[in-house]
């Protein structure tokens, strides 16, 4: 029996021990005694024994940092450390590659005496014969391993695994779905408002060009990295002014706003919130009524401001979890948003990217995380070649060929938490 089972006269599932880790921490490791040699021996026979020591001990690592996400309807973690423990060897996959070719041509398996044996005898053995799983995709490569060597069923191994309790897995097929399972996933965090003498803390890594003015028409880029305090009352803000923290008084409100009693009193109605946006923004053409506010819109530039100024709320703030999710479902409530096709690269990390076109040559797009849907960031990348003059496009100013396919910039939030004093970062 196990330790916890001795404690309690009962085998637990590992569902319950999970959810109890949160709490008590020391617990996880009932999980680890449970799968350890099981994991091991997976990752061995894909990678070898020189990398499975490593590779094992960073699956339960990455398994217990994200153990609050576990769903718990699911009572056995075993398929769970499997998939994480996949993608920790989809690391090494050219490695990989190269020793399935090697093992193809001489019919021998390194890591253990006679598994080629019982491969054939898990699967079909006419149907991967001449078919070496270098040959297959990544994924379904995963699948048959996992079905041949670790005993998993096809579902098991081949269903995708909702990260987050209530949202579905797998990939979304358009912005709105992305957008709810945003906003679900925002609704369902956990979050404490900052206290009044407390500072909310966000970090921006910023890549653009590196030209000093003018259209973005191609490299050389720059990143450099903006970190900025708001105190929690909105009446002091702090930024790194000559490599010292600076204290600024704040004298009237920003619009949109950036203090958080302001934040956190904005309507979570979709369509009230829109209205907001729109006042926000109805002090140019466009507008019925011409300056009064709360105008209704009725051209594309007031949809572009409106996803404009919602994308800038979520980047420049830590928001209540229900602000957030309102914003998600405000956008997708703005005509001409759309989900691109390609995964998109948030600075090293995949991300899913949805926007929609301004001025018919520009694609603005928000940044989800594709596993918890939390907000990564905002890139925009020339969708027309056009001739940039400027800003307003001033007819003075010296023409610049913009190509399609230039990225004009690419915003990732590293940082976005509660601290003591400004100067201060998140861990």
């Amino acid at each position: 029996m196990t330790r916890i089972a001795r404690e309690t006269g009962t085998e637990v599932t590992d569902a319950e021990i999970i959810r109890r880790s949160a709490r008590e921490p020391e617990l996880f490791a009932e999980i680890f005694d449970r799968y350890y040699a099981e994991i091991y021996g997976y990752v061995a026979r894909r990678l070898g024994p020189g990398l499975a020591d490593d590779v094992a001990a960073e699956t339960f690592l990455i398994a217990f940092d994200r153990r609050d996400r576990y769903d718990v309807a699911h009572p056995f973690a075993r398929p769970w450390l499997y998939g994480i423990a996949s993608n920790l060897v989809s690391r090494h996959h050219r490695a990989e590659t190269r020793k399935y070719k090697a093992l193809a041509r001489v019919g021998v398996d390194e890591a253990t005496d006679g598994h080629v044996d019982q491969i054939e005898g898990r699967v079909d053995a006419e149907s991967t014969r001449g078919l070496p799983a270098a040959a297959l995709p990544a994924k379904d490569r995963d699948v048959l391993l996992l079905v041949a060597w670790a005993g998993l069923s096809g579902e098991e191994a081949g269903r995708p695994r909702p990260v987050l309790p209530g949202i579905p897995a797998g990939p979304v097929a358009n912005a709105e779905q992305a957008l709810d399972r945003a906003a679900a996933a925002a609704d369902a965090r956990t979050f404490t408002p900052p206290r009044p003498d407390q500072w909310i803390y966000t970090e921006l890594r910023i890549r653009t060009s590196a030209k000093p003015a003018g259209g973005v028409t191609g490299g050389p880029y720059k990143t450099y990295v903006r970190r900025h305090w708001e105190r929690g009352d909105g009446k002091k803000s702090a930024e790194i002014v000559s490599g010292r923290v600076r204290v600024f008084d704040e004298f009237g409100r920003t619009s949109p706003p950036e203090d958080y009693p302001s934040l956190a009193a904005l309507p979570t109605d979709p369509h009230a919130l829109l209205r907001w946006v729109y006042a926000q923004n109805d002090s140019g053409p466009g507008a019925v009524g011409g300056k009064g506010r709360g105008a209704t819109p009725v051209s594309q530039r007031q949809y572009e401001m409106a996803f404009q100024t919602l994308n800038v709320v979520l980047r420049e703030n830590l928001l209540p979890p229900r602000t957030e999710a309102a914003i998600f479902r405000t956008m997708k409530t703005i005509p001409g948003v759309t989900l691109v096709d390609n995964a998109a690269d948030a600075a090293g990390r995949p991300a899913i990217a949805l926007g929609r076109t301004t001025e018919g040559r520009l694609h603005e797009e928000v940044l989800l995380d594709p596993k918890s849907y939390a907000y990564l960031g905002e890139r925009a990348i020339s969708i027309k070649g056009h001739t940039f003059r400027g800003v307003g496009d001033n007819p003075t100013a010296m023409p610049e060929y913009v190509k399609k396919g230039i990225l004009q910039n690419l915003t990732v939030r590293t940082a976005a938490g509660i601290v003591s004093e400004p100067g201060q970062r998140t861990s």
